[in-house]
């Protein structure tokens, strides 16, 4: 029994210490993008927790406009939409540019406007003049 409860407390020290890192490493990959750092950023990121919503925004920035990587219009739309799914407004609202533009995916109106809506919806200035403009010239919205 004790040398069940040992091993069991060093595979929890293990998973601890590696949670930790992944945390760490999350960190200075955000701050190295935050500080324009692309291709610092980018590295950092291959160890750190991609499930982080800033990560995936940052990816998603980083292939949508050539910052550290090549432009990859794909690439960026798979990234903004797992921020954007986590509740990110500026990945939300930049995931409706690219269904506006065409960018990464098909241009579609309506998909711009419900991704402009969510974002618009927490505040985002930019999402709430791009939602006004898509009623206006009645883009993805009823006449």
């Amino acid at each position: 029994m004790k040398k069940i409860l040992l091993i069991f407390s060093v595979v929890s020290f293990g998973v601890m210490a590696a949670s930790a890192q992944l945390a760490e490493n999350t960190q200075r990959a955000i701050k190295a993008f935050q500080n324009g750092k692309w291709e610092e950023g980018f590295r950092l990121s291959k160890d750190a927790d991609l499930n982080d919503k800033n990560i995936q925004f940052y990816l998603g920035y980083m292939y949508a406009n050539g910052r550290g990587v090549p432009k990859d219009g794909s690439k960026a739309v798979k990234w903004y939409r797992k921020a954007a799914d986590q509740g990110d407004a500026e990945a939300q609202y930049n995931l409706g540019k690219c269904y506006a533009y065409g960018n990464g995916v098909t241009q579609s109106y309506t998909e711009a406007v419900k991704w402009y809506r969510k974002a618009a919806d927490q505040g985002n200035m930019d999402a709430q003049f791009k939602l006004a403009s898509c009623y206006a010239y009645g883009n993805g919205v009823p006449q």
